[in-house]
């Protein structure tokens, strides 16, 4: 079944496995989607025949969970979000076919409006970017989704962060 945004799609998974809903309630949950995310390697995935349990889509929509991300220490988060921009760059340069860049791009921009203050009033003045924050979903089409992530990587790149995606 289809899904309007990628967090309802989540909450229907969410909703029938016990196992994910276990993480997110339990201390240390969000530590332990972590580890596995910081071991998860996108080249043995795209190898591999079969699919793991639970896909890397799932993992990185479990982390960009405001009760996730709010489990996870300002060190972890920065851990997390050098991870992300490294598994992007993977994704884009060497599985494009493979993986969709979609939630582990809105993983990235919520670690970002979560630890860098300067993006909060940033946020605050774009509604499109906030209704992205919350569904996973730009809403006004192609133009705004680039928009989107062009401010998310200038606030990346301001920060000395490298932002080359390809």
């Amino acid at each position: 079944m289809a899904y309007t945004t990628p967090q309802q799609g989540f909450e229907a998974v969410l909703s029938s496995f016990n196992g994910l809903r276990e993480l997110q309630t339990r201390p240390g949950g969000a530590e332990s989607l972590l580890a596995i995310y910081l071991r998860t390697n996108m080249a043995q995935i795209a190898a591999s025949p079969g699919r793991p349990a639970l896909s890397f889509g799932d993992l990185a929509m479990s982390l960009a969970q405001d009760a996730a991300l709010a489990q996870l220490t300002p060190a972890q988060r920065v851990q997390l979000l050098e991870a992300s921009l490294e598994k992007l760059q993977t994704i884009n340069r060497d599985h494009p076919d493979v993986f969709s860049a979609d939630e582990l791009t809105w993983l990235v921009a919520k670690l970002v409006v979560k630890d860098f203050p300067e993006s909060a009033a940033l946020v605050a003045r774009r509604p499109e970017i906030v209704t992205y924050l919350r569904t996973g979903q730009a809403v006004a089409g192609e133009a705004a989704s680039a928009d989107i992530g062009a401010t998310i990587r200038q606030i990346l790149t301001d920060r000395g962060y490298d932002t080359d995606l390809s």
